[in-house]
């Protein structure tokens, strides 16, 4: 909480959690000295602790990801919201080993324009902490073969975080769903994308409500720039 280039003696210092502290010690400081006063002046003063209380709720509001707007002096004191939802649209046939990108074409909601639905690809505008999720549904072409199938998030290219589930061939001819799911520190410009590998053939089915969920998503947590 350092005080560099702040002349307000107001506040220790500039920082969001010094000026929360200020003004809470203010609004304690005026309910004690408005239990001694008469009527008339405890509405002035409960006036007075109401708009700093706003004050403080305002402050502590900053960096998180709200519906409410609250404005100061003409500044938006508000963080929009960051999230999207994309699912596949089309089946896709896959070889034995061979890692593929997983492509999310219908894009059902995005709050701030941060998805691609042409690339398939994440890119977040604000530096913060995401949940990023990502899931295929898919269909072994031989339902008698033991198969493992793996779904990876990589960032810029690079691995990231991974998952796979093994399978044993039953006979049962249903499709498998893969996920992998994972809170990441992103930065604004990084480049979020899923890719998928089985040792078996087979296909990404495309999404379909209620019986196969292949899906592509994250969102933001209240977080601080850095």
């Amino acid at each position: 909480m350092s005080g560099y280039g702040n002349d307000n003696s107001q506040y220790p210092c500039s920082c969001k959690d010094c000026q929360i502290e200020n003004l809470r010690e203010q609004v304690n400081q005026m309910r004690r000295q408005g239990q001694g006063q008469g009527q008339g002046q405890g509405q002035g003063q409960g006036q007075l602790q109401g708009q700093l209380q706003g004050q403080v709720d305002k402050l502590a509001n900053i960096g998180n990801p709200t519906i409410n707007i609250g404005t100061d002096n003409g500044l938006d004191t508000s963080t929009r919201a960051s999230a999207f939802r994309a699912v596949s649209t089309e089946d896709v046939s896959v070889e034995a080993n061979e890692e593929i990108k997983v492509f999310y074409q219908d894009q059902q909601f995005d709050l701030r324009g941060e998805y691609r639905p042409n690339r398939s690809v994440f890119i977040p505008r604000r530096d913060g902490v995401y949940l990023v999720q990502g899931q295929i549904s898919f269909e072994p072409e031989n339902y008698e073969t033991n198969y493992r199938a793996r779904v990876e998030i990589k960032i810029n290219g690079n691995p990231y975080e991974a998952a796979d589930n093994d399978f044993w061939g039953t006979g049962v001819e249903i499709t498998n769903a893969v996920q992998v799911s994972s809170i990441l520190n992103l930065e604004a410009g990084d480049r979020v994308e899923i890719f998928m590998e089985s040792s078996i053939a087979g296909t990404i089915k495309a999404n379909t409500p209620g019986d196969n969920t292949t899906f592509f998503a994250a969102a933001r947590f209240p977080s601080p720039d850095r």
